[in-house]
C-alpha cells in the first residue's frame, strides 16, 4: 500500500471517529448534569458539614456518569460499520480499506456501464441478490475528475439516499472545481458554486448528509457550499474541511 493511500485512510478514519452524527449518539454527556458550588455564607444555619459532603457526593457521582456515558459514546462511534460505495477511480482505495480494517467496512462494487447512446447504466452493488444498503451506514468515495463521472456519481448520491439509508457520508478529496470560484466578465460560470448547488439538491434520507472535502484549495469555497445547504437538508455544520497536513 502506497504511503499516500495509507495517509488518506487514517485520515479518513479520524474524520469519521471525531465528526459522529449527534442524531444517532443520544447517549453523549451533554446536559448529564451539571455541579453547582454552594455560595451561601457560612453561617447560614443550613450550611452544615453534612450539606458540603452531600453536595461532594452529588458532584463525584455526576462526574462519574458523564465518565461512563463518554466512554459508552466513544466506544460505539469506534464500532460502526460502513458500507462502501466507491466511484470507479476509488475502487481500489475500498478494497484496501476493507482489507485494512474489515469489521469496519465492506466494499460493494457497482457496475459503471453506459449504453450504446453514452448515457449512464448503473448497478450499484450491495442490493441483489440480499439488500446490505437499506438502513446502513453509507460511505460514499467520490471522485469529480471529469464531468461525465461527475454526473454518474450524483445519480448514484441520490439513488442511495432514496433507498432508506440510516446515513450517507461523501468523501470528496479533491474538489475539482475549487479555482473557479469567482468571475470577471458577465457570462462566466462560477462551477464552483454550480457544485454547491447541486450538492445542496441531494434528497434527504432523513439524517443530514455528511460532505467530507480533503482540498477545497481555497478557503472561500466553503461560503458557497455553507450558505447553499443552509437552504437544504445537508445542515452546514455537517460540512467537514479537513487537511492530512498534521499526518506528514
Amino acid at each position: 500500500m502506497s504511503s499516500k493511500l495509507m495517509l488518506l485512510i487514517l485520515v479518513i478514519l479520524s474524520s469519521l471517529q471525531r465528526h459522529c452524527f449527534a442524531t444517532d449518539d443520544s447517549s453523549a454527556p451533554n446536559g448529564a448534569g451539571d455541579c453547582v458550588e454552594d455560595v451561601r455564607h457560612p453561617e447560614h444555619p443550613s450550611h452544615q458539614p453534612s450539606t458540603q459532603k452531600n453536595g461532594a457526593r452529588r458532584c463525584n457521582e455526576v462526574e462519574d456518569t458523564r465518565r461512563t456515558l463518554w466512554e459508552q459514546h466513544s466506544c460505539r462511534r469506534q464500532e460502526r460499520q460502513y458500507q462502501i460505495i466507491a466511484a470507479e477511480a476509488c475502487e481500489d482505495m475500498a478494497r484496501r480499506m476493507e482489507y485494512a480494517y474489515p469489521d469496519r467496512f465492506t466494499f460493494f462494487p457497482t457496475k459503471w456501464d453506459k449504453f450504446p447512446d453514452d448515457t449512464d447504466d448503473i448497478e450499484i452493488g450491495g442490493f441483489a441478490p440480499y439488500n446490505n444498503i437499506s438502513g446502513k451506514h453509507v460511505l460514499f468515495l467520490a471522485s469529480f475528475h471529469n464531468n461525465g463521472v461527475t454526473m454518474s456519481q450524483f445519480q448514484v448520491l441520490i439513488s442511495l439516499l432514496q433507498s432508506f439509508i440510516s446515513s450517507l457520508t461523501v468523501i470528496l478529496p479533491y474538489y475539482p472545481v475549487g479555482t473557479m470560484e469567482r468571475v470577471t466578465r458577465e457570462g462566466t460560470v462560477a462551477t464552483a458554486a454550480t457544485y454547491a448547488h447541486m450538492f445542496s439538491s441531494l434528497p434527504n434520507c432523513g439524517k443530514p448528509t455528511r460532505l467530507m472535502l480533503y482540498d477545497l484549495h481555497t478557503l472561500q469555497n466553503r461560503f458557497y457550499l455553507v450558505r447553499c445547504l443552509l437552504r437544504s437538508r445537508i445542515f452546514p455544520k455537517f460540512l467537514y474541511i479537513s487537511t492530512a497536513i498534521p499526518l506528514l
